[in-house]
């Protein structure tokens, strides 16, 4: 499983998971432990590392969040959309791994943005 853990200001850490067509956005109690593969010593824990991917949207307000889903497909969300009104980002799920890219992904026939309710 890919966890990706994002900090908004106001709410605080989240963590977002895309998988098997359904995504889930959790409230974590606390900032996660950067750890690299070498320093775990549990069955259970994995390696967190920070992203510099996602600088650019420090001290941006978030307006919306969108889930892209397939059409038809009860359980079909391939990814999310973080939209911060003149920019944005998608974290996006393929083959079991988590992709980040700046802005919304082109959505292909079948594929549409919902909007989520935060």
């Amino acid at each position: 499983m890919l966890v990706l853990f994002l900090r908004f200001s106001r709410s605080g850490w989240f963590s977002l998971d895309v998988g098997e067509g359904v995504l889930r956005i959790l409230s974590v109690d606390s900032e996660p432990k950067l750890l690299r593969l070498d320093e775990i010593s549990d069955d259970f824990a994995y390696p967190i590392q920070s992203s510099r991917e996602l600088d650019r949207y420090f001290d941006k307000n978030l307006i919306a969040v969108y889930k892209y889903v397939i059409s038809g497909v009860e359980d079909g969300c391939i990814g999310v959309y973080f939209d911060f009104g003149d920019c944005g980002f998608s974290v996006l799920e393929s083959e079991g791994n988590l992709s980040i890219t700046d802005g919304v992904v082109g959505a292909s026939e079948g594929i549409a943005l919902s909007k989520l309710e935060i």
